[in-house]
């Protein structure tokens, strides 16, 4: 992972905040986290706002934590609006060409253990889409 700041620093100024920017911290956090949601609900009508915010949330998850990063969050994402819009027989296939690309050791990552590439690991998931 990446990282721009030592984490003990940051982490040893917010234990110096006092309640009153911890308050105001927690509700930037809090404001940057729902603003994701509004433009899926205007891109998707009927994704209500709990659906949005779990597809913004999974997906950001499963890119930046989770193992195999933006290929598997692409497919996540895809297979859960997918699904919202009707079709989950495609969202299902994307899910089983995920967890094939993944299941692949030529394929995966070295977060996964393997010494492939995230694009490596993308293609595997189209070719498995296209069998």
């Amino acid at each position: 992972m990446p990282q721009f700041a030592n984490y003990g620093d940051v982490w040893a100024r917010v234990e110096n905040l006092s309640w009153g920017w911890i308050a105001v911290l927690l509700a930037t956090v809090a404001l940057n986290i729902v603003t994701f949601a509004p433009p899926w609900m205007a891109a998707l009508p009927g994704l209500g706002f709990v659906q949005a915010l779990t597809v913004t949330q999974a997906s950001t998850a499963s890119t930046y934590v989770a193992p195999g990063g933006p290929a598997v969050g692409v497919g996540l994402s895809a297979a859960m609006l997918l699904d919202h819009c009707g079709l989950p027989d495609d969202g299902a296939r994307i899910h089983a060409a995920v967890r094939a690309a993944v299941a692949d050791p030529a394929a995966r990552t070295p977060d996964l253990g393997g010494q492939g590439t995230t694009e490596g690991l993308a293609r595997r998931v189209l070719e498995a889409l296209e069998q």
